[in-house]
C-alpha cells in the first residue's frame, strides 16, 4: 500500500482551500457538519459511518463523499484499528458540471472500490500530495482535475443506483440544474429567486416556469422542502435549541419557520424531535 503522507495547501488569498492528510481514528465522533467538503477512503479497520438517516459499515476499500448539507458521524470498532485518507475542500476545487451530480438527488455518495479502483484513488492522492509545480495557478489547476477524477470515480463506482441516477438528472433542463444546485448550496442565506437569475444570468420567467413544470412546485416551495428536510435532520441529530434550528436552516423567523414545518411535517418541530430522535441519542 502507498503512505500518503499529511499534506496542507490553502491559498489564503483566494478563495481555494484543499487540505489532505492520513490518520488513525482516535475517537468516536458526534454529530456533525462542515463548511466544505470532504472525502473519506478506509485504508484499515472496521467502523461505522452515520450520514443523515443512513448507517454504512465501514470497511478497507470503501469511500464517502460528504457535503456541507450532510450530518455525520463515525463510530470506531473497539477490536479495529480505522485509518482512512482524508480530503477536504470546497466548493471552487469542484468542475460546476460535477455539483450538478452532487446536488442532483439526495443519494447517499458512497462506494465500496474493488482493487484496481482503490489502487487509482492512492494513487490520486500521492499525486495531489506530492505536487511541486511552486505555482498557485497551477497548483489549483493540478489539484481541482484530479479532484474531479476522483469524485467520477466514486459517482461511478456508487452502488445499485448509479444508472437511475444519472438517467433522472438527465431530464431537467441544463440551466434548472444550474438553479437547483445553486440553491441547495445557498439555501441557508437569505437567498431569492430574483438573486439567482442575476448571479446566473437567467430569465426571471423561465425559472419559474420550468420549476412548475419538471419539478412540480413553485420556486420557494422548492426551497422552504430543502430547508425544511435540514431543519427534519438537525432536530433529529442535535440537539441545538429549536430556534437555532431555524436561523441555520436559512429561514428568517421562528414564527415562518414554525408554520411551514407543521405544514409540510404534519406537526410541530417539538413533537418531531420527540417521535425521532436517534436511539441511544
Amino acid at each position: 500500500m502507498t503512505e500518503i503522507f499529511e499534506y496542507f495547501k490553502s491559498n489564503n488569498e483566494s478563495n481555494y482551500y484543499f487540505n489532505i492528510e492520513e490518520y488513525i481514528v482516535q475517537k468516536n465522533w458526534d454529530f456533525h457538519w462542515h463548511e466544505y467538503y470532504e472525502i473519506e477512503c478506509v485504508l484499515e479497520g472496521k467502523g461505522e459511518h452515520y450520514i443523515n438517516e443512513n448507517i454504512y459499515e465501514l470497511n478497507p476499500g470503501d469511500i464517502f463523499l460528504i457535503t456541507p448539507n450532510d450530518l455525520h458521524k463515525v463510530i470506531q470498532y473497539e477490536i479495529s484499528t480505522l485509518k482512512v485518507i482524508n480530503i477536504k475542500f470546497n466548493e471552487y476545487m469542484i468542475f460546476p458540471e460535477l455539483l450538478d451530480y452532487i446536488y442532483g438527488e439526495n443519494l447517499p455518495i458512497t462506494a465500496s472500490l474493488i482493487e484496481t479502483d482503490f489502487n487509482d484513488v492512492l494513487l490520486m492522492c500521492n499525486k495531489m500530495t506530492y505536487i511541486k509545480a511552486h505555482d498557485k495557478i497551477l497548483d489549483n489547476i493540478f489539484i481541482k482535475s484530479l479532484l474531479s477524477q476522483l469524485i467520477v470515480l466514486i459517482l461511478i463506482n456508487m452502488k445499485n443506483n448509479h444508472t437511475s441516477y444519472i438517467n433522472k438528472k438527465n431530464s431537467l433542463p441544463p440551466n434548472l440544474k444550474k438553479v437547483i444546485t445553486y440553491i441547495k448550496f445557498n439555501f441557508k442565506n437569505n437567498i431569492t429567486l430574483d438573486d439567482i437569475t442575476k448571479q446566473l444570468y437567467l430569465s426571471k420567467n423561465y425559472c419559474s416556469e420550468y420549476f412548475r413544470k419538471y419539478i412540480g412546485m413553485s420556486f420557494i416551495k422548492y426551497l422552504n422542502k430543502i430547508r425544511l428536510n435540514y431543519a427534519a435532520k438537525l432536530l433529529i441529530m442535535s440537539d441545538m435549541e429549536i430556534i437555532e434550528i431555524c436561523y441555520e436552516s436559512g429561514f428568517s423567523s421562528v414564527s415562518t419557520f414554525y408554520k411551514n414545518f407543521k405544514q409540510y411535517y404534519k406537526v410541530s418541530p417539538k413533537i418531531y424531535r420527540n417521535n425521532n430522535k436517534l436511539k441511544g441519542d
